[in-house]
């Protein structure tokens, strides 16, 4: 087993292409940070900039354009949280089994299938999360029922 595959076999002379370590190499390491921090809009207050004031509800042509406002904006920025997230969370995975072929690694191709098998199922769990998080922020923070508004 070659456990420096990932700088062509030679680690005092060569780096690897990507500017990673080996720890980077070492299967679901790289995961514990994405599975324990909260991704941008995970939390129900990422998205409480948005909500509806009582301003916004004062009549009911206002209050139309003011739900719908705070709803489409919290869907788009829901939409933008997910696909930066996959993006930070799987952009090196052609990288690592290109880096596999290249070198002839199986230790590379085993962590390189490792890597993408662990890191869609994070990211499909981060995507859904910011989703639910987001359908939840549209009912907290986009209705103006709340104010108790008469018209």
């Amino acid at each position: 087993m070659n456990f420096y595959g990932y700088v062509g076999g030679n680690p005092i002379r060569l780096v690897d292409p990507t500017g990673r370590s080996i720890f980077d190499y070492i299967p679901l390491i790289r995961f514990i940070p994405m599975v324990r921090g909260n991704a941008k809009g995970t939390q129900l207050s990422d998205y409480e900039q948005y909500k509806v004031t009582k301003e916004d509800c004062c009549d009911k042509d206002r209050a139309v354009l003011a739900e719908e406002t705070c709803s489409n904006t919290i869907t788009n920025v829901a939409i933008i949280n997910g696909i930066q997230f996959s993006i930070n969370g799987i952009w090196y995975y052609p990288v690592e089994w290109a880096l596999s072929i290249k070198t002839k690694s199986q230790v590379l191709a085993i962590i390189a299938a490792i890597d993408t098998i662990v890191g869609v199922g994070v990211t499909w769990a981060k995507i859904s999360k910011i989703s639910e998080t987001s359908k939840l922020a549209i009912e907290e923070y986009c209705k103006c029922a709340k104010y108790k508004t008469n018209f």
